[in-house]
């Protein structure tokens, strides 16, 4: 197939005549908005028209559409053909995807082998959502864990909280145990805990059942050191992306954010236009618990970031600042995806670091920090740590840079 114009596209979707034809010319210019190139919108235009005309000339209305019929669609026509059409399933997909979300077409059933459970879990994501505003990654990480002891209690019989006893918790914990690590089950059991906090607040259970979920021994006393990337490498790694490709200026700019400022995956992931203040020279970060709080922007980080604006950074109707590399032009992901960044960079310039995530260079502006003679609430204060406790495992950088200090001991053997 040749591919070709933006026109031609648009003049395949005007020719459509099927039950799909007015969804399929809205799609083409939402791709077209989106940033999609030429190539793809012509594809996807040309497999929903021809989707569209074999409805017409089988009589399927638009409400009968869904995946049998697209998997139909696809046996017929490749069995016509000796090249099957590549992608075809996946873009036809997509547009069943366009549609539910238009309600063009019904919804899929929701199929679940505990659907007692799933309505709890609904109404606890609901309670988390509106009433305590938490964020949504933390949601689904609460819910996932109130999901598992639910399941663990009632399986798929019918849920009833007030059955649930201080020993179905306890039990529950105590088997999760063994698989995870001391910070790990600290978060499975405050997330039980906001669970049973909502069910005393919906009326099901008793005060006393949330004192019964144990506490995680969890010794502050000795933290483990951080393994943080070094000062030599992350220059290096900063110092490899200095091309003018769009992932190189937008990968370039996070690094520094991170390496500067110390900044965690999920400030640069939400950080927005309308967060840079260019005359003051700073800028807002929205970090843990919705906490907001503006600080200074060094001169490399701003020029980065300005580079991007500029010459990297794709047209989109999202606000945030970094955007995907491809089409649909929206927000980084949630999840992971500035550890990707990262990930990828090491690979790129051949950096050997101790670890292949984002955190890594905070640990390292805090580190920095204390061999150069700040304090601890200094760094706790630019690390935007809400407990003292929290930067407590960066004192035993200042113990070991103490023992050059320490005089020898009266008869020592040299």
């Amino acid at each position: 197939m040749k591919y070709k114009s933006f026109d031609d596209a648009r003049r395949l979707a005007n020719e459509a005549t099927g039950p799909l034809a007015h969804y399929i010319r809205q799609h083409l210019e939402i791709m077209v908005e989106q940033g999609y190139v030429e190539r793809t919108v012509y594809v996807r235009t040309y497999r929903a028209a021809d989707f569209d005309r074999w409805l017409e000339a089988t009589n399927i209305p638009l409400t009968a559409v869904d995946e049998r019929r697209v998997a139909l669609y696809h046996r017929q026509r490749s069995g016509h053909l000796l090249r099957p059409w590549r992608n075809e399933l996946r873009f036809l997909r997509m547009l069943l995807v366009y549609l539910r979300a238009n309600g063009a077409i019904p919804p899929l059933p929701v199929v679940s082998d505990y659907p007692a459970i799933d309505r709890t879990i609904d109404g606890f994501a609901h309670h988390l959502r509106h009433n305590r505003g938490l964020a949504a990654v933390t949601i689904v990480q609460y819910s996932n864990y109130a999901r598992d002891l639910l399941t663990d209690r009632f399986g798929a019989a019918q849920v009833c909280l007030a059955e649930i006893t201080a020993t179905d918790v306890i039990e529950h914990i105590r088997r999760l145990a063994p698989r995870r690590s001391p910070a790990m089950l600290k978060t499975v059991v405050t997330a039980l805990r906001s669970f049973l906090r909502y069910s005393l607040y919906i009326g099901e259970t008793e005060p006393g059942l949330i004192a019964a979920v144990p506490t995680v021994a969890f010794w502050a006393t000795t933290p483990p050191m951080p393994r943080a990337i070094t000062p030599e490498h992350a220059q290096q790694l900063i110092a490899h992306f200095s091309g003018t490709s769009r992932r190189e200026l937008r990968d370039r700019a996070i690094l520094l954010l991170l390496a500067r400022l110390g900044l965690r995956s999920g400030d640069i992931v939400y950080m927005k236009l309308d967060d840079i203040d260019w005359d003051k020279g700073c800028l807002r970060v929205r970090g843990k618990g919705r906490r907001e709080c503006f600080m200074p922007m060094p001169p490399d980080v701003g020029e980065a970031i300005a580079t991007y604006l500029r010459n990297g950074r794709p047209p989109s109707t999202d606000r945030r600042l970094f955007l995907r590399l491809v089409a649909p032009f929206r927000g980084l992901a949630v999840s992971h995806s500035t550890s990707s960044v990262v990930k990828n960079a090491l690979a790129h310039a051949g950096v050997d670091a101790p670890r292949r995530g984002a955190h890594q260079f905070r640990h390292a502006l805090a580190v920095r920090m204390m061999e150069q003679g700040a304090s601890l609430p200094e760094i706790g204060e630019v690390l935007r740590h809400r407990s003292p406790q929290a930067t407590a495992i960066y004192a035993r950088v200042g113990l070991d840079a103490l023992r050059d200090l320490v005089m020898s001991w009266p008869g020592e053997v040299a």
